[in-house]
């Protein structure tokens, strides 16, 4: 089931907000960035991995490999992978998938065993075998979806047993005997939207066994977010949220108070281009992080995502999400990026609101780009000159020409991204407004409060229509036409005489006032 982008958007904002209305706001805090790491296969990659300063790997354990027939277990190449990684000083991650066809694995390893008694003798001679070497494991591949292909899938009703919770309760219970310390990660859900996600993290949240709850064998959930097409970074949040998080926290609250690792996001560079593939990588990172002036530190909307596996470091077969081209050299998403990182990599920053501005002379319009569709963003614009609205794409009428600094806020439950750029509003009208005296009259003799009429036009429109006497300004009105003003004139002087003008100014600028300039008035006081 594909959830419309609108849809996606409505059901993040609701989640939410319902996560974080009683969420109490903390202090300021300091930022601390995601953890960088990369899926990989095969021994001869680690040079690749640490050029791109990245200090964990996500590497898949297929049991069909290293246990390919009943009490064959064949380690070399593992042995040489994580012996290679360390050599490295990175990380392992390792995915632990893959059911042999001897133990009814079928045809892509994607069928989970019905006797748990061959997966525990499994994971044991790995958690033994690899203590203290690999600090992580992750257990199955996308169990919220059926079989898409090798290692891809859990290919049964969830609620058939042996579930999914009760193959990863085994492996839990091996791994904290046999490698203490190493991180249980689970439980690799893909980046589809399904009625199985819900499913799955329900059993998660309720199941008890004798020694223990289901959610306390997880230590770090995972969730994969590729992205297939040609979505930016705002779109690729937003499904990350409505499709992975919000169904964490509604069906497992437990597990969404865990920290959380993306095991599988990307780009493919086929469909964006490398350039942007770099561009939205850093960005979605940057979304991730925790910055000091969002309202909580590593989270979104309340959700702690502190590690990022990109998907994958080399491409192959068409799959260009790699970091890597197919012939081994880089692309910009290491050259132009990581590179520029520290070991072992992590990334973040402050998420900015990104905005496009175009204007016919002072009549400007404005639109937030950070999400290419329209959705319950609140965006609250500042145009510079004193004036605010909402809304995702605005128009908005400068009164005068001039340079002003625009804002744009972008509000989701408690995720707040902030942007600004410099506009120039230009007018290329040089003819001032017409203005005509009315009242009074040059000469006139005048008492009391003193009616000022005139008419102010301009083909560009009079913003703004002064009251001048004796050099000083008195009153002003903020639009043309008939206009109109009381000048009081008791207190002066009886006899005395005033020099009145009417000054009115247009959109671009212009100053006009009558052909006459200005006019002289006795005041007769009674």
């Amino acid at each position: 089931m594909k959830l419309p982008l609108l849809a996606a958007l409505a059901v993040a904002a609701a989640a939410l907000a319902g996560a974080t209305a009683v969420a109490a706001q903390p202090a300021r805090c300091t930022s601390r960035p995601v953890l960088v790491g990369v899926n990989v296969q095969g021994t001869t990659v680690y040079d690749r991995v640490r050029a791109a300063q990245l200090g964990w790997v996500r590497l898949t354990v297929r049991w069909s490999a290293v246990n390919p027939a009943p009490g064959v277990w064949e380690l070399a190449e593992l042995d040489r992978e994580v012996d290679a990684a360390r050599a490295h000083g990175v990380e392992v991650l390792a995915l632990l998938s893959h059911t042999p066809e001897w133990a009814g694995g079928g045809a892509h390893g994607t069928v989970p065993p019905t006797d748990l008694a061959p997966w525990r003798d499994f994971v044991q001679r790995i958690a033994h075998r690899y203590r203290g070497r690999i600090a992580a494991y992750e257990i199955w591949n996308e169990p919220d979806v059926n079989d898409l292909g090798p290692g891809i899938g859990w290919q049964r009703d969830l609620d058939e047993e042996p579930r999914y919770v009760d193959l990863l309760h085994a492996a839990a219970v091996v791994i904290r005997a046999e490698a203490p310390g190493a991180l249980i990660v689970a439980p690799a859900l893909s980046s589809a939207a399904t009625n199985r996600t819900v499913e799955l993290l329900r059993q998660l949240e309720s199941t008890v066994y004798g020694d223990g709850a289901a959610v306390d064998d997880v230590d770090v959930v995972s969730v994969h977010q590729n992205v297939l097409d040609d979505d930016g970074p705002g779109e690729w949040l937003v499904r990350l949220l409505s499709r992975k998080l919000y169904p964490l926290s509604a069906a497992a609250p437990s597990l969404a108070n865990k920290p959380i690792w993306i095991t599988e996001l990307g780009w493919q560079s086929a469909e964006v281009g490398e350039a942007r593939q770099r561009e939205y990588l850093e960005q979605a990172l940057t979304y991730l992080t925790g910055a000091p002036d969002w309202p909580r530190c590593n989270d979104i909307g309340n959700y702690r995502v502190t590690a990022a596996f990109v998907y994958k470091l080399r491409d192959s077969s068409g799959e260009t999400s790699g970091l890597f081209r197919e012939n081994g050299e880089p692309k910009a998403a290491v050259t132009d990026f990581l590179q520029r990182l520290a070991f072992p990599a992590t990334a973040g920053g402050t998420p900015r609101a990104d905005l496009a501005m175009s204007c016919d002379e002072l009549d400007c319009t404005f639109r937030q780009t950070t999400f290419e569709a329209p959705g319950p963003w609140q965006c609250e614009w500042d145009f510079g000159d004193g004036t605010a609205r909402e809304g995702s794409a605005v128009t908005h009428a400068y009164r005068r020409r001039g340079q002003y600094l625009v804002g744009l806020s972008m509000r989701l439950a408690t995720l707040r991204l902030d942007g600004a750029s410099w506009l120039r509003a230009t007018c290329a009208d040089r003819q001032p407004p017409q203005v005509v005296m009315r009242s009074p009259t040059p000469g006139a003799h005048v008492s009391g409060k003193v009616p000022v009429r005139a008419r102010a036009t301009d083909d560009r429109g009079v913003v703004e229509v002064q009251l001048w006497v004796d050099g000083r300004l008195q009153a002003t009105r903020p639009r043309g036409g008939a206009v109109g003003f009381l000048w009081d004139t008791r207190g002066l002087r009886a006899g005395s005489t005033h020099l009145l003008r009417i000054v009115a100014r247009d959109r671009c600028g212009n100053l006009g006032s009558p052909a006459a300039g200005a006019l002289v008035v006795i005041v007769d006081q009674r």
